[in-house]
């Protein structure tokens, strides 16, 4: 095999293995996030249905339920696994713009996803994130 031919056979395997072996990108974590905050969402409206309206106290009841497997983790761009923030006591009947999961910063991205009380799993800057999980926890105090 003339060198050339070598090379042009070489190269792409070359790359693919940096692509799988190189270090790993810190917004596809919270891209992964989004997949697993909406199943644990669409859990926590099941629970809801089956529980007069009221959201589990945590994501611990969804597993004791039976919606989910276990209870969900964030898997941070650094290889650490976090726990979601959940803000418990909420209820169907509260306003939907509510957040109700998030994930946690992660030490590599700006970024985090967010799932709010009407269906909505989206990423947002880390300072949207903490405003609205602020908001939410607020709306839980008595006026």
């Amino acid at each position: 095999m003339k060198r050339s031919s070598f090379l042009r056979c070489l190269c792409p395997l070359l790359l693919l293995a940096g692509a799988a072996c190189g270090p790993p990108d810190p917004d596809e974590a919270v891209k992964n996030a989004q997949i697993y905050l909406g199943r644990t969402l669409n859990a926590v409206h099941h629970y809801a249905e089956s529980h007069a309206g009221k959201y589990p106290a945590s994501l611990a009841q969804l597993v004791e339920a039976k919606l989910l497997d276990k209870p969900p983790q964030f898997h941070r761009a650094d290889g650490a696994d976090i726990d979601y923030i959940y803000i418990a006591g909420h209820s169907q009947s509260d306003a939907d713009g509510l957040l109700l999961l998030a994930s946690p910063p992660d030490t590599k991205s700006s970024k985090r996803c967010i799932a709010l009380k009407d269906g909505t799993v989206k990423i947002v800057e880390g300072k949207e994130a903490d405003k609205l999980i602020d908001e939410s926890a607020r709306s839980l105090r008595p006026k």
